[in-house]
């Protein structure tokens, strides 16, 4: 008895470790223990009762009336039978077990709570007393252990039944045509290791599937079915059963299977994650975040609303089929992320904008496609079911908090100055008062490193309130009375061709605070100019409302901010990234920031230079469109702005960083040090105490794909060859920069003077260098170089 014990237990350890809580093929698993399995004294269940004690002859045992428990002298009045217990009177009690009800998934993994074969198991939320947060995505899932453990089979099917595995003693017929051939799924006739399931959410009907191809070894385990009979919908299926789909005879196959019990049909809300809120089955083989996928032959299979006498029933549109009224449609599907395994299933429609999901419960809600590329990422909005309290696009709407009290928008984030803003590609897609804008601005993260990887625009129709005909403007002086100037950032073009700029056009005003105001918040009074900012590097500084500007002309002279009083300058603010991440097309919007009043604020575009010790020249960009040229404004203002003392570095001096260089700039020489410099406009300008050869040397400071539209400065660079380098900008005067290395990580960019030939070099021991690109390719650039940089 004991070594037929020891067998059982081995086999169900194994299926417990070897088995996945999905529908898949387990790894192989053996029993064959090499000879007989010895029971050890130590491993072995002890029967023997322990001697309850020799009473003490002076003492009377007080037993009357007890089975069990202390007799006051020193033993027992006897002990209770294995599954009873000693009562605190001293009574045995028989122990009763009640098995777990069958078709209520617990959740529980101790002994004699788990499951049968054919019992409801399923993943269990975080705050589970016994096994929590045993669900797919949790770090400590790994391959579903937590799950098999809710089965005392140690086996726990598609997370939604306890399994085990069988033996096929035939498979010599077809079961569902009775014709010969094997379907892999023991024969009716055969003897059946599958009977005996408990009545669970897929009943008590169970058969042998092989999970292998006829040619290998088997290994089956018990599924819910008939006959598992091929289908294309669940319209080729019995009664109580569906198509869906099963692992068997080495592959994936669409087949009819039991319906689980109080499951839902195709195209309703489904859930599959307990965290969510309770779990909702699918009839079908998916729950996706769309609802219950189905398998399907053709859109007919797909429907959400019909067509009655030539009217869609929910909307009274023209139609003439049940398809043209519905938000789904039948469409190819490669489901699992490892394997080849395609077929047709009920899917949302694609979208573009709201009319386009047809049946008024849907909406067109943005998404991004999933590339696993950047080169693929693109704009890719899917019908989804309107929830229930929502209000569709082109209706009022309202956020939790705001005062309104009204609806919240279908989709989320689309509530928009409390309009219902849906996606679009031009302004014929919008309603009446509407207009196709930039509603929002996705970071995308496209191998899930944490890191943004591209950008993507997402257009929305938005309401832009205004008396009279729009006007364009550049200052809220353009503007008629009750109304200002606010950019917007508007497309043109499709697909690829597809650009964004910024526009400005006079809004009405509402309760909006205006330049020099706190502004934003949870609580806070929202912007007119939409322009609500918070210093760079300090985002738990308060947020001041800005205007835009051309220059610093168009800015007041001072603003009261914060208890200190500020002088203004123009800055540019960056609105939008073209869908790239390369700033050679990024889109600015220039706007009027404070700056400390220590500065003068007077300008400096001629020298360069400040004539008072604690300023120095910034050079301020003023950018808009991608066609547009880019303005640079040379300022004096404090040097100590943003720092607890005034930088004293001057030009030339060591530096380890910028805040001590009195020009705030703080470059590396060729030895490994760094020195100060600052702006200029001629090589005089690079004069420096320390003797240092500074060159004033063209610096970029926004690229735009017209070279003649970039913003540029210049400033003081050390001209010394084999410097280090990025590019020419980074080397002194005329001198250019040239890869000296190799390819790809061996690559080495030094600094040298230019040249054609070896005559051109006057430097000692240098000679005439070829630069390559990073495909080994000659540039068409040279340099002056030794024979070694830095080796």
């Amino acid at each position: 008895m004991g070594m037929k014990w020891v067998h059982t237990l081995v086999l169900v350890l194994i299926f417990g470790l070897t088995a996945c809580g999905g529908d898949t093929a387990p790894q192989d698993v053996s029993t064959d223990s090499g000879g007989d399995v010895q029971v050890s004294d130590a491993d072995a269940q002890d029967n023997t009762v322990s001697d309850p004690g020799t009473p003490d002859p002076g003492c009377i045992p007080q037993c009357e009336n007890k089975d069990c428990g202390p007799n006051q002298c020193g033993g027992l009045c006897g002990l209770c039978a294995p599954n009873s217990t000693c009562t605190p009177e001293g009574i045995c009690e028989e122990v009763v077990i009640t098995p777990p009800d069958p078709q209520v998934c617990s959740g529980n993994t101790k002994l004699g709570e788990k499951q049968n074969f054919g019992g409801a198991c399923c993943y269990t939320a975080a705050g589970h007393p016994q096994n929590p947060n045993c669900v797919w995505y949790a770090p400590d899932y790994g391959e579903g252990e937590c799950i098999d453990n809710e089965c005392g089979s140690g086996y726990c099917a598609s997370a939604a039944y306890c399994s085990k595995g069988c033996s096929i003693y035939k498979d010599e017929l077809n079961n569902a045509t009775g014709e010969g051939g094997f379907d892999g799924v023991n024969d009716e006739d055969a003897i059946n290791e599958c009977e005996g399931a408990v009545d669970g959410p897929f009943g008590t009907n169970f058969q042998c599937v092989n999970l292998r191809p006829v040619t290998q070894n088997i290994l089956a385990f018990c599924r819910p079915g008939t006959t598992f009979e091929p289908c294309e919908n669940s319209m080729d299926c019995p009664i109580g059963e569906s198509c869906q789909l099963i692992y068997i005879s080495g592959g994936t196959s669409a087949r009819c299977m039991t319906i689980e019990k109080d499951s839902v049909a195709g195209m309703e809300e489904c859930n599959s994650d307990p965290n969510s809120g309770p779990i909702t089955s699918c009839q079908g083989p998916f729950c996706f975040g769309s609802g219950c996928v189905d398998l399907c032959a053709d859109d007919s299979d797909c429907i959400t609303d019909t067509c009655v006498e030539g009217a869609c029933a929910k909307t009274g549109a023209a139609c003439t089929t049940d398809t043209e009224c519905s938000a789904w449609r039948c469409e190819e599907l490669t489901p699992y992320s490892d394997s080849d395994f395609t077929d047709d299933f009920c899917q949302p429609r694609d979208c573009a904008k709201a009319e386009d999901c047809v049946d008024p419960d849907w909406f067109c809600r943005p998404f991004w496609n999933g590339a696993e590329t950047v080169e693929e990422v693109a704009f890719s909005p899917a019908c989804r079911r309107l929830e229930e309290g929502a209000v569709g696009y082109g209706e009022a709407c309202g956020e939790e908090g705001d005062g309104t009290g009204l609806p919240p928008c279908a989709w989320a984030g689309g509530c928009i100055d409390n309009y219902c803003s849906g996606p679009c590609t031009s302004d014929a897609d919008c309603g009446e008062g509407a207009e196709c804008l930039l509603g929002a601005e996705w970071n995308i993260d496209v191998d899930d490193n944490d890191s943004v990887d591209t950008t993507l625009n997402v257009d929305l129709c938005q309401k832009w309130p205004h008396d009279g005909e729009l006007q364009d403007c550049s200052t809220d002086a353009d503007c008629p009375a009750d109304h200002h100037c606010r950019y917007r950032v508007k497309a043109n073009g499709e697909g690829s061709e597809r650009v964004w700029a910024v526009e400005y056009k006079c809004r009405k005003n509402k309760e909006e605070v205006g330049f020099g105001e706190i502004c934003g918040g949870s609580d806070g009074p929202a912007c007119k100019s939409d322009l609500c900012l918070v210093p760079s590097g300090n985002g738990n500084a308060d947020a001041m409302c800005t205007e835009t500007c051309t220059s610093a002309a168009d800015c007041p002279e001072t603003v009261e901010f914060d208890g200190f009083t500020w002088k203004t300058l123009c800055l540019s603010f960056n609105v939008n990234g073209q869908n790239t991440l390369d700033p050679i097309d990024d889109i600015f919007v220039p706007y009027c920031w404070r700056t400390s009043s220590i500065g003068s604020v007077e300008p400096c575009d001629a020298e360069k230079k400040c004539s008072d010790s604690k300023e120095y020249c910034r050079a301020a960009i003023i950018a808009g469109n991608v066609d547009e040229a880019v303005n640079v404004d040379h300022i004096c203002i404090d040097s100590s702005e943003g720092l607890d003392a005034f930088p004293i570095g001057v030009l030339g001096d060591p530096c380890t960083t910028w805040s001590e260089c009195n020009g705030r700039i703080c470059l590396p020489d060729a030895s490994g040090n760094r020195y100060c410099s600052e702006l200029c406009s001629t090589d005089d300008g690079c004069t420096n105490p320390a003797g240092l050869n500074l060159k004033c040397t063209e610096n970029l400071l926004l690229e735009r794909p017209d070279p003649s539209l970039s913003g540029w400065t210049q400033r003081c660079v050390l001209q010394e060859t084999c410097l280090s380098c990025d590019s020419d900008q980074d080397c002194g005067g005329d001198h250019v920069c040239v890869n000296d290395g190799g390819l790809g990580a061996l690559a080495d960019f030094r600094c040298g003077a230019p040249c054609i030939e070896d005559a051109d070099c006057t430097e000692p021991d240098t000679t005439c260098q070829q630069d390559i690109g990073p495909t080994g390719a000659a540039t068409g650039k040279n340099a002056c170089l030794p024979a070694s940089c830095g080796l």
